[in-house]
């Protein structure tokens, strides 16, 4: 539909923009081809778009649930660690790079 115009520079044509009435035209041609479509089709495109930004906040809610568990479960083990490593500590009299090193040693 749109016309062409010979190039300034050799002989390629570049596409020129559809006059008002081809728009027009191609417009209410495009609006033809969209009626077609059922409505319940359009409907289930926009039930699957909210149920994926349904997904998505129960996704993020997920996250930051376990984001929020693990740092406390991993505030706890700290916890526990270090009142481990003082009774270690106190129960053998060693200082704490004599203690970590025969643990990772094995050595009892």
């Amino acid at each position: 539909m749109a016309t062409t115009k010979p190039s300034q520079l050799g002989s390629e044509t570049y596409p020129m923009r559809p006059s008002k009435a081809e728009r027009y035209q191609i417009e209410r041609e495009k609006d033809a081809q969209f009626a077609k479509i059922p409505q319940d089709l359009i409907t289930e495109y926009f039930d699957l778009i909210d149920e994926k930004k349904g997904i998505e906040v129960w996704a993020e809610k997920e996250f930051d649930y376990i984001d929020k568990s693990k740092k406390e479960k991993l505030k706890c083990n700290s916890i526990d660690l270090k009142t481990n490593y003082e009774k270690l500590k106190s129960t053998s009299g060693l200082d704490g790079f004599d203690l970590i090193g025969r643990i990772k040693r094995g050595v009892k």
